[in-house]
């Protein structure tokens, strides 16, 4: 009899999957491997994993960026029955210590141009190419030799069983791991898949240019790529001529970006003319919301771009809780997936609040994070109540037609004379004056009203836009409470490896000239 606990996340994925299908493909190096030479050397990996003593339950860091090797040995551990930690390869000695000592990870995968920093985390390093200088380590290409490839077995393991710790991205404070299981996993391949509610293309050729080390990359690249059969173009590094030259090259139908990415495309569009893009026809934003004007933009400079919708999750939903149906209105996040529920409350007094209503996000489902985070139990109570709801710590409205639109999140709301400013709002509108190429808008100290908008703007080159046309520009088209009071230039915006703005970076700067 079945154990209705167990789940096999490995079977799901390569279910009806054909071998024979193109899996991913290096967009570098053109370097390709099917689906059934994937299986294999995943196989291989978990077989070469025990022999360096690898062990289920312990916890495996694997610090990489986008690569086939990165998706053979996530999933070679996982067929091991270990835990995956991922981390950002740009991140510091000491920010990947932290994680190690955290999550007590006793492996670490890394590649060779990253030895000297990995090394000095103490711990049996197996590394992708080959390091620069001696450094004892096993070898990828050691790994698969050493195992066994023949067949794998893909035990079930216990829903709640760890699959992938991963750290949230920290952009208001600390990270913290958020433990999702192999029942999260594959709760999450059946809803995404669900929630399209269209064929997926035989022909449908995907663009890998999120991190895979993030929940988004992790499942709308990696897992997605494998439960649908189709084919992914695996892109190292975000170089917007290298997007169009590789859209080109391999006739790439649909992608996954993130708010950046877009305003991208838009800001040099002039660009991508000197390449065929006509096959795009599908993306999907999220990670922040975007704004109707840029979303409006976006397909009207791309027209062949049929589908766009906008998508919702977090790491502790693993990646999904909101996306697109048919009748999605522009500018929102879509309607509830299947298998979630979704309530927003009034903020401070928790009372449920009816459609229409601003309000704190809250949701419940199967692919909320069912363990917590790790060695946090007040954050996880503070998070998950007692009936499950999990807090989403963003601000949204529901429309009585089930569109969620997300406002900010409710700690990045500026809190002006009582009023509450969304820095989300302001920042959609300074996009989309022709001179700012970027730009946040941040919370700053003031005597009489508490705090006010300060806009960090980056401006087109060779632009002379001042601070006083910012400011004018803004307060022509916002209620007096919003208007933004100070100005700064930069050169770039501080964000993370998704995309998403490092805010609390820019108040600290902000503050520190007080």
């Amino acid at each position: 009899m079945a154990d209705s606990n167990a789940v096999s996340l490995l079977q799901v994925l390569w279910g009806t999957v054909s071998p024979h299908k193109i899996a991913f493909i290096d967009s570098k190096t053109n370097q390709r491997i099917s689906h059934g030479d994937l299986r294999r050397s995943v196989a291989a990996a978990a077989s070469g994993m025990v022999s360096l003593g690898i062990c289920p339950g312990d916890v495996v860091l694997i610090v990489l960026g986008n690569s086939i090797e990165f998706v053979v040995l996530f999933l070679g551990v996982l067929a091991l029955g270990a835990t995956v930690t991922t981390a950002n390869p740009q991140n510091t000695v000491k920010d990947i210590q932290r994680q190690v000592a955290d999550s007590r990870a006793r492996f670490v995968f890394s590649s060779g141009s990253l030895a000297s920093k990995i090394q000095e985390l103490r711990l049996p390093m197996l590394l992708v190419g080959k390091p620069g200088f001696p450094v004892s380590h096993v070898s990828y290409e050691d790994l698969l030799d050493d195992g066994n490839s023949s067949a794998m077995d893909l035990p079930a393991k216990k829903k709640l069983s760890p699959a992938a710790l991963l750290y949230s991205s920290g952009t208001t404070g600390v990270s913290k791991g958020v433990i999702l299981s192999h029942g999260n996993l594959v709760a999450a391949m059946e809803t995404l898949y669900t929630a399209r509610k269209e064929p997926v293309p035989e022909d449908e050729v995907s663009l890998g240019m999120l991190p895979f080390f993030h929940i988004a990359g992790l499942i709308y690249g990696v897992l997605a790529t494998i439960y649908s059969g189709t084919t992914m173009v695996v892109v190292a590094k975000f170089e917007l001529l290298e997007i169009f030259e590789t859209i080109e090259r391999y006739k790439v139908t649909q992608m996954t970006a993130v708010p950046p990415m877009i305003i991208a495309f838009i800001k040099h569009h002039s660009s991508s003319k000197r390449y065929d893009l006509s096959s795009l026809s599908r993306v999907v934003c999220g990670a922040a919301p975007l704004g109707r004007e840029t979303h409006e933009a976006f397909l009207r400079l791309y027209p062949q771009v049929a589908r766009f919708p906008q998508a919702y999750g977090m790491t502790e939903t693993t990646g999904l809780g909101f996306g697109a149906s048919k009748d999605t209105v522009v500018g929102s996040a879509g309607k509830i997936m299947p298998g979630f529920e979704a309530k927003v409350v009034e903020v401070g007094t928790g009372r449920t609040l009816p459609p229409g209503s601003q309000g704190e996000l809250c949701l419940r489902g199967r692919c909320i994070m069912e363990v917590g985070y790790l060695n946090n139990p007040k954050a996880t109570s503070e998070t998950i109540d007692k009936d499950g709801w999990l807090h989403t710590g963003d601000l949204v409205l529901l429309d009585t037609d089930g569109n969620m639109f997300a406002m900010d999140r409710l700690k990045e709301l500026i809190k002006y004379k009582g009023f509450q400013v969304a820095p989300a709002e302001l920042e959609a509108l300074l996009l989309s004056h022709p001179a700012i190429q970027d730009c946040t808008v941040v919370p700053f100290p003031n005597e009489e009203a508490g705090e006010v908008p300060l806009a960090y703007v980056v401006r087109v080159p060779h632009s002379t836009l001042s601070e006083a046309e910012v400011v004018d520009f803004v307060s022509k088209q916002v209620a007096p409470y919003k208007r933004v009071r100070q100005v700064r230039f930069l050169d770039a915006i501080p964000k993370s490896a998704t995309g998403k703005l490092l805010r609390r970076e820019l108040v600290a700067r902000s503050r520190s000239r007080l």
